[in-house]
């Protein structure tokens, strides 16, 4: 089962709506509101795309690990979010997050 509290946390530190999760992952708005709240599990498919999408681990959004870093990786939250908004080519998102002091 996703851990529904770091699904939301990674969610709202990229600034998407649930809505916005749901097309970028093509599941539904509801899907997401279930896996967040923890009445829901998603299968590993799911759990693949939304892992990718935010360029975290599986074992992270699993509860696995406290590690978000991919594949062992040793970059922070902050630089994940910086590398998953240059991919998708949101320069000023990506440069935002950089020089954000929170």
């Amino acid at each position: 089962m996703i851990v529904g509290e770091r699904l939301r946390e990674l969610r709202k530190v990229h600034g998407l709506s649930r809505r916005e999760l749901a097309e970028h992952v093509q599941i539904g708005e509801a899907n997401v509101q279930r896996y967040e709240d923890g009445k829901s599990d998603a299968g590993s498919e799911i759990v693949v795309k939304i892992a990718r999408y935010f360029g975290v681990s599986t074992d992270y959004l699993l509860g696995l690990s406290d590690n978000p870093a991919n594949q062992g990786g040793d970059l922070s939250l902050q630089e994940l979010n910086a590398l998953a908004a240059w991919r998708e080519g949101n320069i000023r998102e990506a440069i935002k997050v950089i020089v954000d002091d929170e």
